[in-house]
């Protein structure tokens, strides 16, 4: 038996590396995931690397079932560098993995927001890597 030239081995590993990171993105994990959209609010909170780009994927799949977007709050914290629009889900860069002023900021907004829940919402928290860790 003969070793595969490095080249072909090399392709093979990025190819073998980007079907994993493509199954492990929220677009290919999270949906089947979501609970049923509440009678209430929807409040989905969102923290590390992955924390804008779930919450969202999360609005965006709750619009598409109906909820009106005056129903939806939350807020995502993610590392600097990861955020991405959420529509009405505010998101916050913020230091990691050392917390700066945005972060510690953004854990107390979040907590005020899951608090002020009520029995008909529904807080949704949605947390990747870093986020773990706090």
């Amino acid at each position: 038996m003969t070793d595969a030239p490095v080249p072909e081995t090399r392709a093979l590993l990025l190819r073998l590396l980007d079907a994993g990171v493509t199954a492990a993105h929220p677009r290919g994990c999270l949906v089947p995931h979501l609970p049923p959209a509440p009678a209430g609010r929807l409040v989905i909170l969102g923290a590390g690397k992955a924390g804008a780009s779930m919450a969202a994927l999360a609005e965006r799949h709750y619009r598409a079932q109906g909820v009106d977007p005056s129903r939806i709050d939350g807020l995502a914290v993610a590392r600097h560098g990861y955020g991405e629009p959420a529509g009405v889900i505010e998101v916050v860069e913020a230091g990691h993995p050392v917390p700066d002023e945005a972060g510690i900021a953004a854990t107390q907004r979040a907590l005020d927001l899951a608090a002020a829940a009520g029995p008909d919402d529904l807080v949704l928290v949605l947390l990747s890597g870093g986020g773990r860790e706090v």
